[in-house]
């Protein structure tokens, strides 16, 4: 499919509401989302707590206490009631060694600071039902679960379906469906 004709799919696609677009304003998506990509969501893909996986590319809103609503976009790693703790640089799921899948960009020897929520003063949480624990691929630079804590099912709008470069090339991104 040439160009062109993807970008007039995906215009019918963001006039009907069937799905919605995004910048990248940061880097705490790289190398997977560049600053300037533009990513397309699915925001009826989730219907339940139960459809969001490990792995997935998400959309979610975020509101500090006194700022304006803000989307970001981040990687879930820690589901409904599981345990998440960081230990010698790696991440554990209810005391297990989470392996992080090759393609996975995320780097293991930048994941523990001091200035996170989770720290090494506070090395671990319980993710409360229906929220997630997210991180961004650029674990060094990203502002995530590790920051603000966890995202709440309610402010998620959806999975990355798309990501766009600058230059028009298209990535397709599998929903994860573990």
């Amino acid at each position: 499919m040439r160009f062109y004709e993807l970008f007039s799919v995906l215009i019918v696609l963001l006039l009907c509401g069937c799905q919605d677009a995004y910048i990248e304003a940061s880097v705490s998506m790289e190398p997977t989302i560049k600053k300037g990509d533009t990513v397309i969501v699915d925001p009826k893909f989730y219907s339940s707590a139960s459809d969001v996986k490990r792995w997935n590319l998400i959309a979610y809103k975020f509101t500090p206490v006194e700022g304006q609503e803000t989307i970001f976009l981040k990687r879930v790693i820690g589901l409904p009631n599981e345990k998440i703790s960081f230990s010698k640089n790696k991440i554990f799921i209810n005391s297990k060694e989470l392996i992080i899948p090759d393609n996975v960009p995320i780097d293991p020897n930048t994941i523990l600071r001091n200035d996170f929520y989770i720290s090494p003063a506070r090395p671990s949480m319980k993710v409360p039902n229906k929220s997630f624990f997210v991180l961004g691929d650029n674990v060094i630079k990203s502002a995530d679960s590790r920051t603000y804590g966890v995202v709440k099912f309610q402010d998620i709008i959806g999975p990355l379906t798309e990501i766009i470069r600058k230059d028009g090339t298209v990535i397709l991104q599998a929903v994860h469906r573990e």
